[in-house]
């Protein structure tokens, strides 16, 4: 008998710490609450687990296959063991997606991003990392839904690469030897007097300014026909930022943290015509601009006092009505639900336009997007939802001009 018990007991313990090591291993795994300031959108490691996330552990790439649009991300998180220079790549899965990809340290900062450095449309990036967490956030270009492969590899360790890359990864830099047009020494009056320049990328490549004292600034390149890459480094050659399509096919890069006194060198390329003027401005970084650029693009949602405009539907008891002029700028509304339920969003334009919707909750995450489920170009969401208040971004995706969008938001509750 006292086997048997003893035998009992060390089963028990066994089965014990077996549930305990899953419980660990999964909470592990558990993706971290605002790792690289991600409040919205789909996000999970690479691998579908942290150990499986980190190529220089698995001795490989890592890659994972994700639906994605121009307002639908995705969030691969991956970690690095050991220092490298990582290839962050994504490629469509069919010849119709044009994906985008931005890396974000794990506190949320701007390292780089690229849209078709991978060729064809393909994205590509490579950077030096020391060891970390970081997320690499993929997204796509215009308005098509597709699905895309993001991988992650070592490129000093020869892991094979996902795109065959292009002219855009060539080895671009800028050191005090390189040709470039001087703006000049900038003090604190560029607050007050940013600098605007226009030239083709075939004849200005290059620019050159001095900071005379530690400042965020922020810069952008202008002319969707050229179709602008930017890119900025230091007085030793180093890249510092790169970006484009941030904003349509336009291009900005928001240093935000103070940059140290000191010369800096713009790099500006065209992806499309190298001949068409671009027009580069420098300027300092403004905090609410950049706040009020993310709540025009419905990329997060704007507070809820008074500061930004948000039309307020008030307490949803069962079915809100509203008509909108709605362009390639977000408008917002707010809705309470009272209870736990689901509600049903449409959003019909009456003037032709290819309305957008993107539902948050109140903390800001993603609920729920859609483009055309409503027949023909109109949006309609139907998303489950909980007691509390809630965001939708209304957007049109063909039209700067104003389209009349008729939106309508229905409560539905369970039978009692």
């Amino acid at each position: 008998m006292t086997r048997t018990k003893r035998t009992q007991l060390a089963a028990g313990l066994g089965s014990a710490m077996v549930a305990l090591c899953a419980t660990g291993a999964a909470a592990q795994d558990a993706v971290p609450l605002g790792v690289c300031g991600v409040t919205n959108g789909a996000i999970g490691w690479v691998g579908g687990t942290r150990a499986a996330s980190d190529p220089g552990m698995v001795g490989d790439y890592v890659d994972t296959i994700q639906t994605v649009s121009e307002q639908r991300t995705y969030t691969a998180i991956f970690e690095l063991s050991n220092a490298g220079l990582v290839r962050l790549e994504a490629a469509a899965t069919n010849f119709d997606g044009d994906p985008v990809i931005t890396l974000f340290d794990e506190a949320g900062a701007f390292l780089n991003s690229d849209d078709d450095g991978g060729g064809a449309l393909n994205s590509r990036l490579e950077m030096d990392l020391a060891p970390g967490t970081y997320c690499v956030e993929a997204s796509g270009f215009g308005t098509e839904v597709f699905d895309a492969t993001i991988r992650v590899g070592l490129a000093d360790m020869g892991h094979a690469a996902l795109t065959e890359g292009t002219f855009f990864e060539d080895e671009v830099t800028c050191t005090p030897e390189t040709d470039a047009l001087s703006i000049g020494a900038i003090g604190s009056d560029l607050s007050d007097a940013p600098v605007i320049l226009t030239a083709s990328a075939a004849d200005t490549p290059f620019y050159r300014f001095s900071l005379m004292e530690p400042m965020p600034i922020t810069l952008t390149a202008q002319n969707e026909d050229a179709d602008p890459v930017l890119r900025v480094f230091d007085n030793t050659g180093a890249q510092l930022a790169e970006n484009d399509d941030s904003d349509g096919l336009n291009s900005r890069i928001d240093l935000a943290d103070p940059l140290p006194a000191g010369t800096y060198c713009v790099n500006v390329a065209a992806l499309s015509d190298t001949n068409a003027p671009i027009t580069v401005s420098l300027s300092a970084y403004d905090e609410q601009a950049y706040l009020n650029s993310l709540y025009a693009r419905g990329e997060t949602t704007p507070p809820l006092d008074g500061s930004y405009p948000v039309a307020d539907l008030g307490l949803l008891e069962t079915r809100q009505r509203s008509e909108l002029r709605v362009t390639s700028d977000a408008q917002w509304v707010v809705f309470e639900v009272p209870e736990p339920g689901l509600v049903l969003i449409e959003a019909v334009s009456v003037t032709g336009g290819d309305p957008y919707i993107r539902l948050f909750d109140d903390f800001g995450r993603s609920v729920g997007e859609d483009d055309d489920s409503g027949g023909d170009l109109n949006s309609q969401l139907a998303a489950k939802v909980g007691a509390g208040q809630y965001l939708l971004a209304v957007t049109d995706l063909n039209s700067d001009s104003p389209q009349r969008t008729r939106i309508a938001v229905q409560r539905y509750v369970a039978a009692r």
